[in-house]
């Protein structure tokens, strides 16, 4: 049964089909650094509040292109999306997110010293979505930090080789590499 917002079950699926690929559009945006992609998932007008930053979201995306120079590594991972539309051409949407990134040598916060470090957070989205010109885009969205970790590592801890004499299992014992 479709809400009432719309006329069928399948124009809110379609509709509900769109928001997520839109979302998963901006996470691919972030973690390969593709900042066209990224921006191309807000209206041109739209809002970002993300803790460190409140504007326009093109000049949200600039500061993270230059945060993210020395990214070594980024994946998003989201999960628990929920869409709630409020009129045929608004949703609410919140979406998980757990982050798992690395910064290497002269990222912020690196000290010297330091081969780079590894950064997890648990997170949530919460967007306004409108759809526009028969596109669904990001109206407003804010990022709700849950926890963050950061943890420092050295050049020897970054290469330390897998210790493979505890890992058991069918599966496991059959992929284990020769020695």
């Amino acid at each position: 049964m479709a809400s009432p917002f719309f006329d069928s079950f399948l124009d809110e699926l379609e509709a509900r089909t769109e928001i997520a690929d839109t979302l998963k559009r901006f996470i691919r945006g972030i973690d390969r650094k593709d900042w066209a992609l990224a921006l191309s998932t807000y209206h041109d007008d739209a809002i970002d509040e993300h803790g460190f930053f409140n504007g326009r979201a093109d000049k949200f995306l600039e500061i993270v292109a230059r945060n993210h120079e020395h990214q070594q590594h980024s994946m998003h991972v989201i999960s628990n999306m929920l869409i709630e539309f409020t009129a045929r051409d608004r949703a609410l949407v919140e979406t998980y997110c757990l982050v798992f990134q690395r910064f290497g040598p002269g990222a912020p916060e690196v000290p010297p010293t330091t081969a780079g470090v590894r950064k997890i957070a648990t997170a949530r989205y919460v967007d306004r979505f409108e759809a526009r010109g028969g596109q669904w885009r990001i109206a407003h969205g804010r990022w709700c930090l849950a926890i963050s970790r950061v943890r420092r590592w050295t050049l020897r801890s970054a290469f330390r080789r897998i210790s493979w004499s505890n890992v058991t299992g069918p599966m496991i014992s059959s992929t284990r590499p020769a020695r």
